[in-house]
């Protein structure tokens, strides 16, 4: 080993007490390159020494520079968290997971002037003017303000504004009604800081704030017979309704919240943020991490959302995760004493979760992907360390991986997806709808083989370097002996799962393989596992839920399981069907004029509300 320090660490490490701590790790020049918290500072802190060779890449060449070590004690483990998170954004150790600091934050600034501008700037002055925020990019802070000027008609211009001054000629921003125009000098001061002050509730507040506060000043207007003010607000309250409808809902029961979801390729980690302000998506953002420069995705969601709110960034109410962090309890404690208030933290299995959780685990995988081309698509490391466990002589860049969903032997589908040089190819994917019922898993992945064999090398369907099999030696078995019967040699190996569903490791015809846990290679094989059962999962589940659709139409005098699809198909919902005219619904085709009145006569004995 190369530090020979490790020994003298580890010695110390075991004479620390088994209280809660912040560790600080330094090199031979006194640099700290790491800062950690820990429950029982002795039983973590030791692990860095006493168990070397188990560890990830990243851990391994932070330990080989570790010349000694601070502590520090505290009370309880939550007060340790704190000081851990202080003490990284004070340090910005070299091994810590370090995000943009606070030059990266904006600032929305409103002059002090007889016609006020609003502009973005980095840093807040003694200037005496008003400042709102932090944004956390410039394009969020641009965004919003160019929303704001256009809702509420104010200058973006450079030009001199002075009222009773001689006339300009207005920009076309005025003539396509984006701009008061106050520089032709004709608009007074008090009406130009009406505008202002509707902007200011929109930039504090949102479009609902904003909303409001010209809903009463329009009332007030209107009972004081100043009907042309109150037109104008009408107006301005019509226009701010357009922008709010254009903007889908995200959620109505969690309107403040922020979701995070962390997922990964095998070789590099993608964690995504999605802000929610008054049920709209206001800001996404991604990061990327090295597989071997940062901790497995539980420890880093905590690490990321620690170093997420350390700085100025607003703590909502509700924080919802794709998947539970290192410390659940802990965290929410932390949150909570970070914001003053009762944060509510969610994720799967503890309490309802928002449906951003899911939308963001979706942006954080096509993220990635996105991520992985713009490198290049080379062939990734984790990718030739697999082909090394595996055995393989060829080539390792097309993997392709097989899962079986059922309901108690019902609605049994097949999923296949594709990762190419270590990343997932979505446009490869494809799903498969079985015929076999009863639950036979083995059957069914027959099936699904024999009928993606069928199309061996096809566009779409290349020849690929491996297949996996969610299952143990079972499957194994029997689909060696469909590839026997028709002649294939494409390496295959079985998914074995532990007890909770999680990857343990691959199974061959001749038995299990050893691939460590902390290896690049296990890594991308669960990314890869979790991504099969993940498609698998959703299809039949939209599978199942459309079958249920459809059952309820075959009660119909007429109507079968080919019509009531035929309907599904044409209409998109059951609510879109009892909506139609008898006209509309003899029109899709496979229906009749007697089964469309059917359909009709059928919802129409059917209180809207069931």
């Amino acid at each position: 080993m190369k530090n020979d320090r490790i020994e003298a660490c580890l010695k110390k490490a075991n004479s620390l007490p088994l209280t809660p701590g912040v560790y600080i790790m330094k090199n031979r020049e006194g640099e700290i390159i790491y800062i950690g918290k820990a429950k029982k500072l002795r039983s973590r802190v030791s692990q860095y020494f006493a168990r070397f060779e188990s560890h990830t890449g990243k851990t391994r060449r932070m330990v080989e520079n570790v010349y000694d070590f601070d502590y520090i004690l505290t009370t309880s483990e939550l007060e340790a968290l704190t000081l851990e998170c202080s003490q990284i954004k004070q340090h910005r150790p070299k091994y810590n997971i370090l995000l943009k600091d606070d030059k990266g934050f904006c600032f929305i600034r409103l002059s002090r002037e007889q016609y006020p501008r609003f502009t973005v700037v980095y840093r807040k002055k003694e200037d005496g003017a008003e400042y709102f925020g932090p944004y956390m990019s410039a394009g969020s802070a641009r965004q919003t303000l160019e929303l704001a000027s256009k809702l509420f008609l104010l200058p973006t211009c450079a030009r001199r504004l002075e009222y009773g001054k001689r006339s300009e000629r207005p920009c076309l921003n005025y003539f396509i009604k984006q701009c008061c125009a106050p520089c032709t000098g004709r608009v007074p001061p008090e009406r130009y800081a009406e505008s202002v002050r509707d902007a200011l509730a929109f930039i504090s507040g949102g479009m609902k704030q904003a909303v409001e506060d010209m809903t009463a000043r329009m009332k007030a207007y209107s009972d004081a017979l100043e009907f042309e003010k109150a037109a104008q607000l009408r107006d301005r309250i019509a226009a701010v309704d357009r922008i709010w409808q254009r903007q889908g809902v995200v959620s109505d029961d969690c309107r403040e919240h922020d979701a995070f979801a962390v997922t990964s390729d095998g070789v590099t980690q993608c964690v995504c943020v999605l802000n929610v302000r008054d049920g709209r998506v206001k800001l996404k953002e991604s990061s990327f991490f090295d597989c071997d420069e940062t901790e497995s995705g539980p420890e880093l969601l905590t690490s990321f959302i620690c170093e997420y709110y350390s700085g100025e960034r607003e703590i909502p109410p509700v924080v919802a995760l794709a998947s539970e962090p290192e410390d659940f309890t802990l965290l929410r404690e932390w949150l909570s004493a970070q914001r003053g208030k009762r944060v509510s933290l969610r994720c799967k299995g503890r309490g309802e979760l928002p449906k951003t959780a899911r939308i963001c685990l979706d942006n954080a995988e096509e993220a990635l992907v996105q991520y992985s081309v713009r490198r290049g698509g080379r062939k990734t490391k984790a990718a030739e360390e697999l082909k090394a466990y595996l055995g393989l002589t060829g080539e390792l860049t097309r993997i392709e991986a097989y899962d079986i969903s059922h309901t108690g032997g019902k609605t049994t589908v097949g999923g296949m997806v594709v990762f190419e040089n270590g990343a997932p190819k979505k446009s490869d994917y494809r799903r498969f709808r079985v015929s076999v019922t009863g639950g036979d898993d083995y059957a069914a992945t027959a099936e699904v083989l024999s009928r993606r064999l069928a199309h061996l090398g096809e566009r779409g369907f290349e020849r690929p370097d491996v297949i996996l099999l969610d299952g143990g030696a079972q499957h194994v078995a029997a689909i060696g002996e469909l590839f026997r019967e028709k002649g294939v040699d494409i390496p295959f190996f079985g998914m074995v799962k532990d007890n909770k569903h999680s990857l343990r490791g691959l199974v061959s015809p001749e038995g299990e393989l050893d691939i460590g846990k902390t290896t690049r290679a296990f890594r991308l094989l669960y990314a890869v596992s979790e991504e099969v059962h993940r498609f698998a999962v959703s299809y039949h589940r939209a599978a199942r839920s459309a079958e249920l659709k459809t059952s309820r139409l075959t009660v119909i005098d007429g109507v079968g399981e080919g019509r009531a699809a035929a309907l599904l198909r044409a209409f998109g919902s059951v609510d879109a069907i009892r909506a139609a005219s008898v006209e509309e619904l003899a029109a899709v085709k496979g229906m009749s004029r007697p089964a469309a009145e059917s359909v009709r006569k059928f919802f129409d004995a059917i209180p809207a509300e069931d």
